[in-house]
Formats: structure tokens, sequence, C-alpha cells
């Protein structure tokens, strides 16, 4: 089997390699960033990722945005508002929301849903907590909340993404 170069691959896999790189760069100094973009990778390795992201210049710094995502890992069991996140790196509300969009291609609201998501998925892989614990610990109004994030985030219910990742966790064992 012979590999692909860069020029021949489709865009979603340079995009993945891309990714993949600014992870193993961030592995030692900034694990969420690493974890976001191999979540990010992998979820295009997987195809749900229907678009690619826009790479542009116009961000938050990287001390900017290492400093909101340790924020937001620390408080995600809280209500996060993008005012607080603005206030952290001295920013307007406004500039920060689009520096934070050009940054992770996306929104704040969506990328602290996305790791409340990851989170609960991380729960419910290490143990057999109750949906409704799970979901009061990772920052979710209720059990409902929850199921309705995580189903339009990994496309599945808790429940059957659980069951699922019970039977790989068993086959493995």
């Amino acid at each position: 089997m012979t590999m692909m170069s860069a020029t021949a691959a489709p865009t979603s896999l340079v995009h993945a390699i891309s990714l993949l790189d600014q992870a193993a760069s961030a592995i030692g100094g900034d694990a969420p960033l690493a974890r976001d973009r191999i979540s990010a990778a992998r979820d295009i390795l997987l195809g749900r990722r229907a678009e690619e992201p826009k790479i542009t210049g116009g961000g938050l710094a990287p001390w900017q945005a290492r400093r909101i995502i340790a924020h937001i890992e620390a408080h995600l069991e809280e209500t996060i508002a993008n005012d607080e996140l603005a206030e952290l790196i001295k920013l307007s509300t406004g500039h920060f929301t689009r520096a934070f969009r050009q940054t992770f291609n996306t929104t704040p609201h969506a990328y602290v849903l996305n790791r409340r998501v990851d989170l609960a998925a991380e729960m419910m892989t290490g143990g057999h907590e109750k949906l409704a614990i799970i979901a009061a610990a990772c920052g979710f109004h209720d059990q409902s909340h929850l199921s309705r994030i995580f189903r339009r985030v990994k496309g599945v219910t808790p429940a059957v993404w659980r069951r699922r990742h019970a039977i790989v966790a068993m086959a493995a064992a």
C-alpha cells in the first residue's frame, strides 16, 4: 500500500494531518488544545465534519487562547458568559467573539457545549453514574438538556452511546 502525497490527498485529510501536527506541538504545554485538535481530526477522519474550517489570521494570541481554554476547562460545570471570557483577556465582547471564532472555527458557546459533551462522554465511559448526576457535573441544566445537546453533537443519545462504549470496553477486556 502506498502513501498518498499531501498534494494528492483530499483537503479533509490534509486538514486532519494539520490538526494532529498542532496537537503534537501543544501536547506538553496545552493539553486542552491538544485534545481539541485530536478530537477535530478524529471527527474529520470519521466523516463527521461536512465542511472544512477556514484558516485565517486575526484570531487570539496563543497566550489568550491558553488562558480562555484553561478557564473553560476549570469552570465547565458553571455558566460561562462571553463577557466573562472577554474580560479575562481584556477584549471587548464583540472583538473576543470574532477572534475566538477565527481561532477555533466555532463560537465560544458551541465550544463550551462540545467540551461539556466530551466531559460527559468521559464520565459515562469511566463509571456507572446516573445521567442526571453526569449532566449536573458537566454544567447542563438537567438530564434532558444533556441528552438533547449530546445527540446533536455525537449523533446518538447518551444511553445509546454508553451502551456502545460499554460493549467496546467489554470486548477489549
